[in-house]
């Protein structure tokens, strides 16, 4: 199986910028893609390999609107800016990782970047 793919089409008369998401990044910060897209152009968007598709996004994080593409279909920048949402799963993905980093903490690990300098300013 090759990469999660399909197009994006800017319907508009700008410029605009889309992002690509693996489907299960619900922090949706670091994009698998990054495209630019001239007024009326389409491109081909992919991210990694999965059966349902993939996530495309005017934003990162909470920013911009988020909708599903499945696979080899097409959707216009304009449907995507209607009936996207800001990405919902983010709130619970960043609670989630807040709780195992303070549960590491409770056991005595110290992940703050102080605690890993040493006396001559180099990482342990």
């Amino acid at each position: 199986m090759g990469n999660a793919n399909g197009h994006i089409r800017n319907d508009t008369e700008s410029t605009v910028k889309i992002y690509s998401f693996n489907y299960a990044d619900a922090y949706r910060t670091v994009p698998f893609g990054t495209y630019e897209l001239g007024p009326v152009e389409t491109c081909k968007v992919e991210a990694a390999a999965d059966d349902r598709g993939l996530i495309v996004a005017t934003g990162k994080n909470q920013g911009g609107r988020h909708h599903h593409l499945a696979n080899g279909t097409t959707l216009t920048f304009s449907y995507v800016q209607c009936h996207g949402d800001g990405n919902p799963s983010h709130d619970q993905a960043h609670r989630a990782v807040m709780g195992v980093i303070d549960m590491l903490g409770d056991m005595g690990a110290d992940y703050s970047n102080e605690s890993m300098l040493t006396a001559n300013g180099t990482y342990d």
